[in-house]
């Protein structure tokens, strides 16, 4: 066990022991139900967390956020809530609303817009030193409950069950590859889903530069281009995960009564994990109403993966 995780594993039990609103929740992990939907080759799990109602029904227009105290912000924050400070820049914290077992949040220690932009570095940095995490980040219009706090979160490996799937060879296909960095792309995997490899973060952090500037030209009435970003390392090796996206949440969220199913897809539920907070949308999660969701929030655009090859190619990263 490397200093830091040493340092998190006691972070955690700490906050735990000290903040009795953290525990309860922590707790009630243990009661959840779980249940998972098969697909070839990869299953989508399902969980059933009623907490979590909070982030998805979140209202992040500027009105709602302008009239709430922002939660991420140290003057805001519970007094129980502790930070561990391992990476300048940023307080980690223990997720008071956790998905799974050791959910940390990571926000900037300045208030400043929920945007990725020059902060890949510090994402890939992150994985380096927390070992044994994958750091997910959900854009200002791709499930962040906090678009006005720049923030990135923390997973235990595996919890998702993203980065299993993408090691079976019939569920990615090589895009691009060299000696710094290899590029691939999930066609059978519901969801659009982006792998870049490198042993040097730099070759991540200026080919994901590249993808932006072209799905930014994409969406250029967004605050910044739609997506969700899933990474770890691992063997010496880095890895990103770009889910590009073309809408926040699928129509069924907009119904009313029996239709709508209140479920507003983060990076969690991207990377396989599909989080319920209604116990009544529990039975209405079937693998029609999962291929809807992802067909109707997913950006599958084929030129847009092309011309990043191409890109890549004249660039010969």
């Amino acid at each position: 066990m490397t200093l830091i995780s040493s340092q998190l594993a006691s972070f955690w039990h700490s906050q735990n022991e000290h903040w009795p609103f953290l525990r309860a929740h922590v707790e009630a992990l243990d009661q959840l139900e779980l249940s998972s939907i098969p697909f070839q080759n990869f299953s989508i799990r399902i969980q059933f967390n009623p907490a979590r109602i909070i982030s998805s029904g979140a209202k992040i227009d500027k009105a709602s956020l302008e009239k709430r105290a922002c939660f991420l912000c140290a003057s805001n924050r519970p007094v129980e809530q502790e930070i561990l400070d391992i990476l300048p820049g940023y307080d980690v914290l223990c997720n008071p609303f956790p998905i799974f077992h050791a959910h940390l949040t990571i926000p900037s220690k300045n208030h400043q817009l929920q945007s990725v932009q020059g902060k890949i570095g510090d994402m890939l940095h992150l994985c380096e030193l927390l070992s044994g995490y994958e750091i997910f980040y959900n854009g200002p219009e791709c499930g962040a409950s906090a678009p006005d706090h720049f923030h990135f979160q923390a997973a235990p490996s595996k919890v998702m069950p993203l980065f299993d799937d993408l090691d079976h060879p019939a569920l990615t296909e090589l895009l691009y590859a060299s000696e710094r960095l290899k590029v691939c792309y999930c066609p059978g995997y519901l969801r659009s889903t982006i792998l870049l490899e490198a042993r040097n973060p730099q070759s991540i952090v200026e080919a994901f530069q590249l993808y932006y500037n072209l799905q930014a030209k994409l969406q250029p009435t967004h605050v910044e281009p739609m997506f969700n970003l899933l990474a770890r390392y691992q063997s010496e090796v880095y890895s990103l995960v770009i889910f590009p996206r073309k809408a926040h949440r699928p129509s069924f969220y907009f119904e009313t009564g029996e239709k709508q199913i209140l479920l507003s897809p983060g990076a969690v539920d991207m990377g396989g994990l599909l989080v319920i907070s209604r116990k009544e949308d529990l039975s209405k999660i079937t693998s029609d109403v999962v291929r809807c969701m992802f067909d109707e929030i997913s950006l599958n655009d084929q030129t847009l993966l092309y011309a990043f090859r191409d890109i890549l190619l004249q660039d010969k990263r």
